[in-house]
């Protein structure tokens, strides 16, 4: 289903969802995925690892991958990011085994 404008104001209960969120509120994006989404994969920061509100969270909501992307991405075409990314991802059919972490190279990204 697709949806336009403010996604956290819409339901994502049974939802899969892909998204690149704001980086000043991903959290928030994040902590509504998981309590509503069947399955999340955003696309943050790698910084989104650190401090301690973060840590909290990772604590109560254990991925099931971390995904890091070996190069920068670009997201205006005329060059990288200055920040390291990663795809995180949340599958309630692994719900409650360890978090898998890979690194993406290459053109794949």
């Amino acid at each position: 289903m697709c949806h336009i404008g403010d996604g956290l104001a819409f339901s994502w209960r049974g939802e899969s969802i892909i998204c690149n969120p704001p980086f000043a509120n991903a959290l928030e994006w994040m902590e509504k995925a998981c309590r509503e989404a069947e399955n999340a994969a955003f696309l943050v920061r790698l910084a989104m690892l650190a401090g301690k509100k973060r840590k909290e969270f990772w604590e109560r909501n254990p991925p099931s991958s971390i995904c890091i992307l070996s190069q920068r991405p670009s997201f205006t075409a005329t060059g990288t990011d200055s920040a390291d990314y990663m795809w995180v991802t949340w599958s309630y059919k692994r719900k409650g085994q360890p978090t898998q972490v890979a690194w993406l190279g290459g053109k794949e990204c």
